[in-house]
Parts: C-alpha cells; structure tokens; sequence
C-alpha cells in the first residue's frame, strides 16, 4: 500500500469514529468528507438521518362519534375541503368527500367550486341562521 492510500485508510476512520474533529454529528462528518466516501454512499446516510414518517390511520367508517363531530364543526369552518376533514377529522379521503356530498344535500354547506379535482365548500349561513331558530 502506498503512503497515499494509507492516510485515506486513517482519515476514514478518523470521520468514522469521530477522532479530531469538533462536531461529531455523523452527518456533518459525512458531508463533510465526501471525497472520501462517494456519493452514494452520503446519499444513503442523509436518507438515515431523515427518518421516517409514520402512516397515520383514518377511520374508514363513520362511527357516531365522528358524525356528530363532523355535523357540528363543519358549520363553523369557513373552508370546507376534502383536505381540512382529512387533516381535522382523522378520516378517509374518499369518506370525506362522500360526507360532503350528503352535508350539501342537507344545506349545511354550499359548494363554490365544483372541479373534480378539488371540491371547495363553505358553510351555508343562510341555512345555520334558519336552523338556530
């Protein structure tokens, strides 16, 4: 082995271990000496430090918990998209939209855009004030 290859050897341990340098954060040490461990190599240790995110669980049916929740906070949303009752309800895509459709049907919110991509609703106050009475 040549003198050159030799002092690659030790400075790879030296950023493995952590050995004579100030910040000791794995990932700034790989960044860092990139010469020395390629890209892929970098590249796969980022992925590691980034973590995982966990797969949140929505309801797919909807329990009476959740129907009466959903009939008595949607009235005071402004926005009403399938988005906000995944995100605030906990709920399943395709049971949010369906819940819109019924909520429409009964008045309690109108829809003000109708793209089949993005149902955009809010809450009908014509409709709120009649029912309060």
């Amino acid at each position: 082995m040549s003198s050159r290859s030799i002092r690659r050897q030790e400075a790879k341990e030296e950023v493995v271990e952590g050995k004579g340098y100030g910040n000791t954060d794995p990932h700034h040490l790989l960044t860092q000496h990139r010469t020395y461990y390629g890209d892929t190599r970098v590249q796969e240790a980022r992925a590691d430090f980034a973590g995982v995110k966990d797969k949140s669980v929505h309801a797919v049916i909807l329990d009476k918990a959740t129907t009466e929740r959903l009939n008595k906070e949607v009235q005071s949303y402004r926005l009403v998209t399938v988005a906000t009752l995944v995100d605030r309800l906990k709920i399943n895509g395709s049971l949010a939209r369906r819940a819109l459709r019924d909520l429409e049907e009964k008045g309690v919110i109108k829809k003000v855009v109708g793209h089949s991509k993005c149902l955009i609703y809010t809450a009908d106050w014509t409709t709120q004030s009649q029912l309060d009475r």
